[in-house]
C-alpha cells in the first residue's frame, strides 16, 4: 500500500507539475492576446482618426464646389439678365420706325433715367466739370483777356 500512495503521490505531483505549467503558458498566452489586442485597437484608432479627417476634407471640398456653382450660377444669371436687356435693346432699334420709338422701350428710358438720377443725385458732380466753362471771356477758369480791340 506503502508503494501505491507513493505512485498516486508521484502521480498527483506530475499532475499538478503540468497544470502549473499548463497555466503559465495560458497566462503568457493571455499576454500576449491583449498585446495583440492593443496593438489592433491602436490601428483601428489610427483608422478611424484618418477616415474622420478625410470625411472633413471631402466635406470641405463640397463645400467649396457647392460656394463655386452657386457663384457661377449667380454670374451666368447676371450675363443672361444683361444679354436679353442687350437683346431687348437691339430688338427695339432694329424695329424702330423713326429716331424716338428706340428712346421710348423700356431699358432705354431706364438707362436714361439712371444716367440723369446719378447725375442730380451727385449735385452736378457726376461729370468732371470745368469750374467757368460757358462764360464769356473766363473759359477753363482762365481770365478774360481785358484788352480785346473791337472793331
Amino acid at each position: 500500500m506503502d508503494k501505491i500512495i507513493t505512485y498516486t503521490a508521484i502521480v498527483l505531483g506530475i499532475v499538478a507539475l503540468v497544470l502549473v505549467v499548463m497555466l503559465r503558458i495560458s497566462w503568457s498566452n493571455n499576454d500576449t492576446l491583449k498585446a495583440e489586442k492593443a496593438a489592433i485597437q491602436r490601428k483601428l484608432d489610427e483608422s478611424e482618426a484618418d477616415l474622420k479627417v478625410s470625411v472633413e476634407n471631402h466635406n470641405r471640398i463640397i463645400s467649396e464646389k457647392n460656394r463655386q456653382m452657386a457663384s457661377e450660377r449667380e454670374r451666368a444669371e447676371a450675363e443672361q439678365r444683361d444679354a436679353v436687356a442687350h437683346a431687348q435693346i437691339l430688338k427695339d432699334v432694329e424695329y424702330a420706325t423713326d429716331g424716338t420709338e428706340c428712346t421710348r422701350s423700356d431699358p432705354v428710358r431706364r438707362a436714361l433715367r439712371g444716367l440723369y438720377d446719378f447725375e442730380h443725385d451727385q449735385g452736378g458732380k457726376a461729370l468732371d466739370r470745368l469750374p467757368g466753362a460757358g462764360q464769356s471771356g473766363n473759359a477753363a477758369g482762365m481770365p478774360g483777356s481785358t484788352s480785346v480791340a473791337k472793331p
